[in-house]
């Protein structure tokens, strides 16, 4: 970190960038108990238990494989995949319901699992609780109480802290993949590049949603409209031109971001920044008027101040944001703590396989599997996502650092 920087964090906290980590590690000690209980509490028994994430993916991608030559039908697929026991034990788990396969709970949790551990959000700590009612209630404090010293005979200051309460309900997550079927005539190992391809859709989505929804079309809100409202604010830039910043006005950016969560009572756990890639390497190339670099810790270690940066495309954060400075070349930056942040899950999910549907390409064409001799997969799952203390997410707009 920079001498400016390390100046402007000893001013505004009174504890060097040192110290806080130190603290934020106490924090992180004391919420380990709930961290491993939530750890044990959500191991699965699945068939696929005692196997790493990458072998659990091969043996699904194995599974949707049998399915997609089965066209659906678990029986068959059991049939097919004869020989290959953990695949067929797994697809054993599966009945029959509405139309498709209905996975069961402990076998759908490792699907979900590799969703959540490749997702963004999942990646950098948020924590996992399950909805098994596709709704789920958690308290969270506001403002803390107080206490005072009174003298005799007088009352004491009585402050009543204030409450709100976390609402997660569930939303349903379609992924789909339209397969040739001469891939399918393959051999089993091709089931993987299937697998590969639906969760790399799957955490598109969900990463896109969790960082920037608004709740429109059924989709759940993300980070950037669930954080309080005035813990927005534009990025520092006196010169009004894009990239024109100073490194005083970044510095002083990344202090305020931090001073905002740290604000409340609740305590910081696993702060984390977020940016785009075009902001992280503006970043890591940005140098002092000696020549030096200025954020030689992000070079060295990937931090900030002490604090994770990761650096996302411009599906999760764009850089083409309407700016008064920049014209359209604005960006946002993030600074949350992954400890406060949950996505609630609704156990189990449902696999849909046809080589007769219709669906709607990325261009927005409709297409006949019939027609294109493809077979349809569709993956469907609910969850929801939040944050517990909504003071624990901070963000700058109008952010030109690169340009």
């Amino acid at each position: 970190m920079s001498q400016e920087l390390e100046a402007m964090v000893k001013e505004k906290f009174g504890a060097t960038s040192e110290e806080i980590q130190k603290a934020i590690e106490a924090n992180r000690a004391e919420a380990k108990a709930e961290l491993d209980y939530e750890a044990k509490h959500n191991a699965g028994r699945s068939p696929l238990a005692g196997l790493d994430m990458p072998e659990r993916k091969q043996v699904m991608g194995r599974m949707l494989h049998a399915l997609g030559q089965a066209k659906g039908d678990p029986s068959r697929a059991r049939k097919i995949a004869k020989g290959d026991g953990i695949v067929e034990k797994a697809l054993g788990t599966l009945t029959v319901s509405g139309g498709g396969a209905l996975v069961e709970t402990e076998m759908a949790n490792d699907f979900i699992a590799a969703l959540r551990d490749d997702a963004l959000v999942g990646r950098l700590g948020a924590r996992s609780m399950s909805m098994p009612t596709g709704h789920l209630q958690i308290g969270g404090i506001g403002t803390g109480a107080t206490a005072a010293y009174a003298g005799e005979g007088s009352a004491a200051t009585y402050s009543q802290p204030t409450t709100r309460s976390l609402e997660l309900k569930s939303h349903r997550l379609a992924i789909k993949a339209a397969v040739e079927n001469d891939f399918l005539r393959g051999g089993a190992s091709n089931g993987q590049y299937i697998m590969d391809d639906l969760v790399a859709a799957g955490v598109a989505k969900m990463d896109s949603t969790f960082m920037r929804g608004d709740g429109s079309v059924n989709q759940p809100v993300g980070l950037r409209n669930l954080m309080a409202s005035g813990n927005a604010a534009d990025a520092a830039n006196t010169a009004g031109t894009a990239g024109g910043e100073t490194l005083a006005e970044i510095n002083q950016d990344l202090v305020d971001l931090m001073a905002k969560i740290m604000a409340s009572d609740a305590k910081v756990v696993a702060p984390r920044f977020v940016g785009a890639l075009r902001t992280y390497w503006g970043l890591y190339g940005k140098t002092t008027t000696t020549g030096d670099y200025a954020f030689k810790d992000l070079r060295d270690t990937g931090r900030l101040m002490g604090v994770p940066l990761t650096a996302v495309s411009t599906g999760i954060i764009p850089t083409d944001l309407a700016d008064a400075a920049a014209g359209t070349q604005g960006t946002e930056f993030y600074l949350f703590d992954a400890f406060h942040a949950i996505v609630g899950e609704v156990e189990g999910m449902t696999i849909k396989v046809s080589d007769e549907a219709t669906y709607t390409d990325a261009s927005g064409n409709k297409q006949s599997c019939i027609e294109n001799d493809q077979t349809l997969y569709v993956i469907q799952m609910k969850h929801d996502f939040g944050l517990r203390h909504d003071t624990k997410a901070a963000r700058k707009d109008k952010v030109t650092w690169g340009l």
